[in-house]
């Protein structure tokens, strides 16, 4: 409903994602991890593939810590307005906010950072989570094990820009919906929570009148 609610206000211009943003893989975490006789550390969290949600949205509870051997340059730290995506499937894109900046982004993700002002980096964020954009991501991924899509395909990648009042409305539908599924989902769990509060005193209950009688 979402999808073909925004696509009728798309226009027909298309840009290569190198032509509207810098796009670059994250840290190889190995290499700046301080091995336990180092006598400095820096402590800093990272982003892992757990704690991205298929609808786009972090999760702070399954960040990791690393110990690194030296200060690491902000271009591997998140900053407000950045984009990441997964560089396997799902490929799942995810808008930086403030309570998300300064956390590694790790070698699993690709950076992607705007560099055209007339393009809103939550549009972006949508349109990479797109059908559309998923359509193109299959197309170009490396069959393994693991499907993966490599940065230069990444930065060929065709999106489509609408004017910036169509973004900002775009972008605010999105908002709604995922908040919608958000609150949806934290109903969900307390649902789980009362029915197992119920089955667990329903067999205490029942079952041991039951082992009772034998």
């Amino acid at each position: 409903m979402l999808i073909l609610l925004s696509y009728k206000y798309m226009t027909n211009e298309d840009m290569k994602l190198e032509e509207i943003a810098n796009i670059k893989t994250g840290l190889v975490l190995a290499r700046k991890k301080a091995n336990e006789n180092a006598v400095e550390k820096y402590m800093y969290k990272f982003i892992t593939l757990k704690s991205i949600s298929n609808f786009g949205s972090l999760d702070t509870n399954y960040f990791n810590e690393l110990k690194s051997k030296e200060k690491l340059s902000h271009d591997y730290l998140s900053q407000k307005g950045d984009i990441i995506i997964r560089i396997s499937e799902p490929y799942t894109a995810i808008y930086i906010t403030d309570e998300f900046s300064n956390k590694i982004i790790p070698s699993s993700f690709y950076i992607i950072r705007l560099i055209n002002r007339n393009i809103l980096s939550e549009y972006l964020a949508w349109y990479l989570n797109s059908e559309c954009a998923k359509k193109q991501f299959m197309t170009h991924n490396i069959s393994s094990t693991v499907n993966i899509i490599q940065s230069s395909s990444l930065r060929q990648m065709k999106i489509q820009v609408p004017d910036l009042d169509k973004q900002k409305l775009i972008v605010n539908i999105q908002k709604l919906y995922l908040k919608e599924i958000t609150l949806l989902d934290e109903l969900n769990m307390e649902k789980q929570k009362i029915y197992k509060i119920a089955f667990k005193k329903y067999i205490k209950n029942n079952f041991q009148d039951c082992v009772g009688r034998r």
